[in-house]
């Protein structure tokens, strides 16, 4: 998976409290963005395609919760985050969730 398969649709949305926000969600990673303007948005999804990637023996094994913690960039808010919501804590939470056992 690189940078170039990230695509996102930005949309305006009416926020409950009235305010109106640009959010999306990048259709290969899901991380979702958000922003008070379609040109924010845009950038912030921007910086999210240009996440580097963690050092190649990092990638070529399963991910573990210390993974997540010293990268944390990559895997809550890049190319990362798919592999690490589908692997979970020894307490059952998927390791970009929050778990009080483990924090």
């Amino acid at each position: 998976m690189n940078s170039d398969d990230c695509s996102i649709t930005v949309t305006e949305r009416t926020h409950p409290d009235g305010a109106i926000v640009f959010s999306g969600v990048c259709d290969l990673c899901g991380v979702p963005v958000w922003a008070a303007s379609r040109e924010d948005a845009l950038a912030r999804f921007e910086e999210h395609r240009a996440i580097p990637a963690p050092p190649a023996a990092v990638m070529g094994r399963p991910v573990t919760l210390a993974d997540v913690d010293t990268y944390p960039e990559w895997f809550l808010n890049g190319r990362g985050y798919p592999v690490a919501a589908a692997v979970k804590c020894p307490h059952g939470e998927p390791l970009v969730g929050f778990c009080l056992a483990c924090a």
